[in-house]
């Protein structure tokens, strides 16, 4: 009898079961690697990029209503400049809080209200998007470099850049650009960007 031969025969099912044991390991490793890779870049992306927020108050009504899930995108501004029309998560001077407001007017412009109408650039602006027309009138005002006018849709209760506290707003105090939203699920909608087309430049 070759002891030898009959030594490597019985050694070799060890061996086999071995072998299968740490492809098993090397493959959840693998695993293991790919879903903390996703993991990060979800939170990464929930961090940087994109972020919901829910709906406070009757300001934007009826484009937005109180208790609805906005979707935002937080780095639409990062490598582009707002356009009118965007409707903007934003900060205020010396406010902690954040505000949901459209952005009616852009640096250089020349803004104002009169009989219950907006001009921009002294075009009257059309705004069927808006709940019901404006109460107050506002003297011109001339947008800064690098600054917003921003208004809630519903005008006659939205605290905005018509308030000598808010005033236009500079570019760093835009967070996000609201683009849809998602919740409650029946109310799934995009955001549009309501901008009309027939405003003169500065």
């Amino acid at each position: 009898m070759d002891l030898t031969n009959a030594t490597i025969r019985s050694t070799r099912p060890a061996f086999q079961s071995n072998a299968r044991e740490i492809n098993r390991s090397v493959i959840l490793w693998a695993w293991i690697q790919r879903l903390g890779l996703a993991f990060f870049i979800v939170l990464l992306c929930r961090l940087l990029v994109v972020d919901t927020l829910i709906v406070q108050g009757n300001s934007m009504q009826p484009s937005l209503h109180p208790d609805e899930t906005m979707l935002l995108f937080k780095a639409a501004y990062w490598f582009s400049e707002p356009q009118r029309g965007d409707v903007v998560i934003c900060r205020y001077p010396d406010m902690p809080d954040n505000f949901v407001k459209r952005i009616i007017a852009l640096p250089g412009e020349r803004v104002s209200i009169k009989n219950h109408t907006l001009y921009i650039n002294d075009v009257p602006v059309d705004e069927p998007y808006i709940k019901e027309e404006m109460a107050t009138s506002m003297p011109e005002v001339i947008v800064p470099r690098d600054s917003y006018f921003v208004m809630g849709d519903n005008r006659n209760d939205s605290k905005d850049s018509r308030d000598h506290r808010v005033g236009p707003l500079p570019k760093k105090m835009l967070l996000a650009k609201v683009v849809a939203i998602s919740w409650p699920l029946p109310e799934w909608r995009a955001v549009p960007r309501h901008a009309p087309k027939d405003i003169a430049s500065h």
